[in-house]
This record gives structure tokens, C-alpha cells and sequence, in this order.
């Protein structure tokens, strides 16, 4: 019981660690400094600053736009292929349940650089497809 208890208190603790800087942050937004730690009253004037940006509202919707359609994309071919797979046969089924750990044992960051490098020595310009 006090194991468990302890058990339970250190992972709060380390979930508090991880998240106590991202809400320090959401609390000094509601400043009007620029420099984080320091607190002159609550304002939301960033916030309006950051809605009268151009540059940033496109960002914003490019990330929505990539989102929604990486979505899409990944549970279509993963609905297929998940039909796919269960209609195969054995020897098949165990080869791609294989190839699909791959990307859970090589780190995001490999696959990445090796796309760019791929999508370089191909020739195709980098944007909003290479990204999705």
C-alpha cells in the first residue's frame, strides 16, 4: 500500500516537473511584458497582437490544414491497410506486423532526415507536401 502510494506520488511529481514551465508560460501571456518573469498586470493585449499578425494567422492555418489532412490521410491508409493485413495470409500478416514496429525502434528525427535527404536526391521542392 505505501509503494503504491509512493509509486503514485513520484510520477506527480515528475508530471508536475514536466508541466510546470508550459503553465508559467499560459500565465504570463496574460501580461503585457515582454520578457517572461516579469508581471505588470493582467492584459491580453499578446493575444491581440497575435490575432492582428498576418504572418502568424497563416502559420496557424497551415498547421491546421496540415493536421486535418495528415489525419485523413493516415486513417485512410491505415484503415487499408489494416483490412489489407487481416486478409492476408500468415506468412504475410507476420512480415508487416514486423515492418510496422520499425517505426516505434528508429527515432522520428532518422526517418526524418533520411525523407529530407530522399526527397533532395529526387528533386522534389521542399513544402507543404514534403512536410505532410
Amino acid at each position: 500500500m505505501v509503494k503504491k502510494i509512493l509509486a503514485r506520488g513520484y510520477v506527480g511529481f515528475i508530471l508536475l516537473l514536466m508541466y510546470l514551465p508550459i503553465f508559467v508560460l499560459i500565465a504570463f501571456s496574460f501580461t503585457d511584458s515582454s520578457n517572461v518573469g516579469t508581471w505588470n498586470g493582467f492584459s491580453l493585449i499578446l493575444y491581440l497582437r497575435l490575432f492582428q499578425n498576418q504572418e502568424a494567422l497563416m502559420a496557424l492555418g497551415n498547421t491546421l490544414l496540415l493536421a486535418v489532412s495528415s489525419a485523413t490521410i493516415s486513417t485512410i491508409l491505415g484503415t487499408m491497410g489494416a483490412i489489407g493485413v487481416f486478409y492476408s495470409k500468415k506468412k504475410f500478416k507476420k512480415t508487416m506486423e514486423l515492418t510496422t514496429q520499425l517505426p516505434i525502434i528508429n527515432a522520428e528525427v532518422v526517418i526524418s532526415l533520411s525523407l529530407a535527404v530522399l526527397f533532395v536526391a529526387v528533386g522534389i521542392a521542399r513544402g507543404f507536401v514534403t512536410l505532410l
